[in-house]
């Protein structure tokens, strides 16, 4: 039987609060067949396969390269090239970015409504760089406050609590790429974080300003965020604990880690379909999922106030601020340009 490369057909989930599995696992399919193709074409069967089926496999090959580099540049600047290629393990981080993004692109569009009635300060200073939280919907700043990181990855590195600082040697890996990655992933976190808390306390001086009309309504009060201040501990004792034991055996525990009643693989979205896996990486995304759950959580609760508060933002005239709650993980990725599904490759 000839080998035949099959597109994915998984319809994605189209939801407000995405997780990475499902949409990495998706392009990883597609990822995967050139390997896939390579590997079977040097097989007894495939040694044995007429010149004209190999070419036609040859051909999809060239056909799925072609397709993932020029997904490389749809994805800019979400997408970054790693030194050593790895297209899965860059397509996972790239999701890992989108999500940050996304969870960055609702709240600001929040905030500018808010700017439209009260002032907002929008630059803030994350791990000494100044960001303007406003300026950085925009994916051309997205990139040049990336560029900021990347000229600055020492002194941030420096920064980052354990154990979100990987790669430098504790697990047997000491990586330049990999430290920058973890570096860049860290940052976008707290960008989440900050915005998430400039959006709560934007909330706060609405109701201070229109409180005749919030009194009047009697909504829910603006609740407080949560304290997540203890997370870096609470993973770092855990991970102590798993001291001596295998990778898969701390990838394992780790999965079933829970923060704010979700475990860490549901957070993930399921297990990450990738034909290499490196111990450490896996052991930092679990690690990475717990910390940038935590921030979402703190918008969730935000989301969940906003839906209750309908009324006084049609009062005072940004009703359309209600609206961006429906916004989807796919609605803001077909903003971007960036592919759904796999309706641009036909093999």
């Amino acid at each position: 039987m000839t080998y035949t490369a099959t597109l994915p057909t998984t319809t994605l989930p189209c939801t407000t609060l995405p997780t990475k599995a499902d949409f990495t696992n998706f392009f990883n399919q597609i990822a995967q067949i050139p390997a896939d193709i390579r590997s079977y074409l040097v097989t007894p069967e495939g040694q044995s396969l007429d010149d004209a089926v190999k070419q036609q496999l040859n051909n999809t090959v060239t056909t799925v390269e072609t397709y993932l580099g020029t997904l490389r540049t749809t994805f800019d600047p979400f997408w970054t090239r790693l030194s050593v290629e790895d297209v899965q393990k860059e397509i996972s981080d790239a999701f890992d970015e989108l999500i940050h993004f996304f969870h960055v692109y609702i709240p600001g569009k929040m905030l500018e409504l808010i700017n439209s009635l009260i002032p907002v300060s929008f630059t803030v200073n994350i791990l000494g760089i100044s960001v303007n939280l406003l300026n950085i919907l925009d994916p051309a700043e997205w990139k040049s406050m990336k560029q900021q990181v990347s000229d600055n990855i020492d002194a941030i590195y420096a920064l980052i609590p354990a154990p979100f600082n990987k790669f430098k040697g504790d697990y047997g890996i000491d990586c330049a790429d990999l430290k920058a990655k973890c570096t860049w992933q860290y940052f976008a976190n707290k960008v989440v974080n900050s915005i998430t808390g400039l959006l709560h306390s934007a909330f706060a001086d609405l109701i201070s300003a229109f409180q005749a009309i919030w009194d009047a309504l009697s909504l829910p009060s603006l609740p407080a965020l949560l304290d997540i201040s203890s997370i870096p501990t609470m993973v770092e004792t855990f991970l102590t604990g798993l001291a001596g034991q295998s990778y898969d055996a701390i990838v394992t525990a780790l999965n079933s880690f829970s923060v704010f009643g979700k475990s860490l693989l549901d957070v993930i979205g399921g297990a990450i379909d990738d034909t290499v896996q490196m111990g450490e990486d896996a052991i930092d995304q679990c690690v990475r999922a717990a910390n940038d759950w935590a921030q979402q959580w703190q918008k969730e609760i935000i989301n969940d106030w906003i839906k209750k508060i309908k009324a006084f933002l049609d009062a005072i005239g940004i009703g359309a601020l209600f609206d961006l709650l429906s916004l989807t993980f796919c609605d803001i990725l077909t903003l971007l340009g960036i592919p759904t599904d796999a309706s641009g490759l036909t093999i």
